[in-house]
């Protein structure tokens, strides 16, 4: 189960939405979240402990896994961005 590894940095695997990241996990909140966060910026992210979504860091295995997730939304990526410009 994850919660054994509060206090240490893991690998947030990514979603449809939020690229994977490294992460220090915090511990377990209130309503049974682990609260994770995001290392080199402000941000906090939740994962359900059952979910097992967290990997052992390892430089290698984050780019690797950024650069996929990169590649398979390229796409959406571009079309959001021409969303945004047609906006303007």
């Amino acid at each position: 189960m994850n919660q054994t590894r509060k206090g240490t940095v893991c690998i947030r695997q990514g979603n449809e939405n939020i690229e994977p990241s490294a992460v220090y996990v915090g511990g377990v909140n209130k309503m049974g979240l682990l609260v994770l966060h995001k290392l080199n910026s402000g941000q906090l992210l939740f994962s359900e402990p059952e979910k097992d979504d967290l990997l052992d860091f390892d430089h290698n295995t984050l780019k690797r896994l950024q650069y996929e997730w990169m590649y398979e939304n390229a796409e959406k990526t571009k079309g959001r961005a021409l969303e945004l410009l047609n906006s303007l």
